[in-house]
């Protein structure tokens, strides 16, 4: 973590954990070799996991120039954004400053959201996107 092609890591938790106050992400370094070849990472390069949710596998990057500070920044935002769908301060950041495109659908109330045709369509979308790896994010907000 300290020197070489990895240095920037420090940077971006610094950014991430002083910039997002809500949905916030734990760093773990890991240099096991085993883990990473049971995770089909080559543990001669650096790579990244991103374990957002059980239910949906890591977003990984394995590529040296997919692990530069702005992409890194960027691409852990727009998982977890893609991953849970809410509107918080990782979805404006990507918005408003990023200008990244997003669907949005308003709802009453989080609380009273019913499974209905539209709700169903922003969730099948949001796969759609999430497995492409868009510019689009999709959110379920509510409206007052």
């Amino acid at each position: 973590m300290y020197g070489g092609k990895m240095d920037h890591l420090k940077k971006v938790i610094a950014h991430d954990r002083f910039t997002f106050f809500d949905q916030r992400v734990e760093f773990f370094f890991n240099t096991d070799k085993e883990c990473a070849e049971k995770r089909q990472f080559n543990p001669e390069e650096p790579a990244i996991a991103l374990y957002v949710h059980e239910d949906i596998p890591p977003f990984t990057l394995h590529k040296l120039e997919d692990l530069s500070y702005e992409h890194l920044i960027i691409w852990i935002s727009t998982s977890i954004v893609e991953s849970n769908l809410q509107w918080g301060s990782r979805a404006q950041y990507l918005i408003f400053e990023q200008q990244i495109g997003a669907l949005v659908y308003l709802v009453p109330s989080i609380a009273e959201e019913k499974s209905d045709w539209k709700t169903d369509y922003i969730m099948t979308g949001s796969i759609f996107l999430r497995e492409r790896r868009t510019q689009v994010v999709s959110i379920i907000a509510p409206f007052k």
